[in-house]
């Protein structure tokens, strides 16, 4: 199944997260004007680039696909140096 990333979805997650384009781009290891083609729709990234660019933007792939309208995420990433009251 191909799916196809919606630019609004992808500016709206980076805004909801707080951060500028410039931030996403280095976060993402982009060039600015390559995650600035992202957000506007001039480029489609693949669907693997779709899974990282929910990962950064903490939100889901069926977010940033138009298949669901619920942004927060649909996975949790525990770290040891983050959370190491999970570990024991």
């Amino acid at each position: 199944m191909s799916r196809k990333l919606i630019p609004e979805r992808l500016r709206t997650a980076r805004e909801n997260v707080g951060i500028s384009m410039a931030e996403a781009s280095r976060q993402l290891n982009l060039s600015k004007i390559g995650y600035w083609r992202y957000e506007n729709g001039e480029r489609s990234p693949s669907i693997q680039t779709i899974e990282v660019l929910a990962r950064c933007l903490n939100t889901s792939v069926d977010y940033l696909t138009g298949e669901t309208e619920e942004i927060k995420p649909d996975f949790l990433i525990i770290n040891r140096d983050t959370t190491p009251e999970l570990y024991f």
